[in-house]
């Protein structure tokens, strides 16, 4: 008498899947856990009421400088590990920028000047993207949580000197997240809108020039990419 050996296999088959979909879901877990724990290189304050006191100092800025960020620390390591090595880098706020300013045009160090100061492109709600979380300090105030979307990686700085201070704006379009660092106030929020839709990405990802071309441009979250010129 021949055995049925269809059900067996189709069995076996399913329980194959059911492990797999729990190895990756386990695996997920534990990279959003990662990037959680490990995104505290940048403390800012998610109060918004500190947006007016750096705008109030940021406007009467006369001098802007751009900084070009170095590859994503997670989706691009080996290309990261080559331009620490081989490019003349700095260190702002944890992490790395090519040291080479960006050639910044008159109009849009104005531009930019104008999309933080009035915060209409600043979104106040620092979970404001799904994949952000909210946690509790032991004093009882709020601080976000690393987005699960590789961790903060500021695209660009920008950067204002007022009378001897400094104000620097690391803006992360994978995070849809901007970070702001004063001499007395910061600020961490989110964007007004994901990736190249983003009011800052439309004027500076014109400006990518040292970066190696790799995985950015396909980003899922990048949902318009910009020519690169």
């Amino acid at each position: 008498m021949e055995t049925n050996t269809i059900p067996a296999k189709v069995s076996i088959a399913r329980r194959a899947a059911q492990i797999a979909y729990l190895v990756a879901l386990i695996l997920l877990v534990i990279l959003i856990y990662h990037f959680v724990h490990t995104d505290s290189r940048t403390e800012a304050s998610i109060d918004f009421n500190n947006h007016a006191l750096l705008a109030q100092r940021i406007k009467l800025a006369k001098e802007v400088k751009l900084y070009e960020g170095l590859p994503h620390q997670f989706f691009e390591q080996a290309h990261l590990a080559s331009e620490l090595k081989n490019k003349k880098t700095v260190t702002l706020h944890g992490f790395p920028f090519y040291a080479d300013l960006l050639p910044l045009s008159v109009e849009d160090g104005i531009k930019l000047k104008e999309l933080f100061c009035d915060g209409k492109s600043l979104n106040s709600d620092g979970a404001y993207i799904s994949m952000g979380g909210r946690a509790s300090n032991p004093d009882g105030s709020v601080t976000i949580a690393a987005k699960a979307c590789g961790g903060f990686h500021p695209d660009y700085c920008i950067e204002w000197r007022v009378e001897g201070e400094v104000y620097q704006a690391l803006v992360c379009f994978s995070c849809s997240e901007l970070r702001c660092f004063g001499p007395q106030h910061t600020l961490q929020c989110d964007l007004d809108k994901c990736g190249d839709d983003s009011a800052f990405a439309k004027v500076l990802r014109k400006y990518r020039k040292n970066r190696p071309v790799k995985s950015i441009d396909n980003y899922w979250w990048y949902r318009r990419p910009l020519a690169i010129h």
